[in-house]
């Protein structure tokens, strides 16, 4: 995990790979915070796509911090 808050935009969507990157950890760590609840996802509809916006990933920063 990064020691500075991660910037980004609030409304921005983020892929897994840039999620994992702005938080410092590995894309199966994001996956297991994902399944556990701990991280909100979203799922663009038409690729199927997980994708993370910005106010979620601050948020779950914030409360690894």
């Amino acid at each position: 995990m990064v020691n500075e808050e991660p910037v980004v935009s609030l409304s921005a969507r983020y892929t897994i790979a840039q999620t994992a990157k702005l938080l410092g950890m590995s894309r199966n760590t994001i996956r297991k915070y994902t399944e556990i609840g701990e991280l909100k996802s979203i799922t663009h509809k038409s690729t199927g796509k997980t994708l993370y916006e910005g106010i979620s990933i601050l948020k779950f920063w914030r409360t690894k911090a």
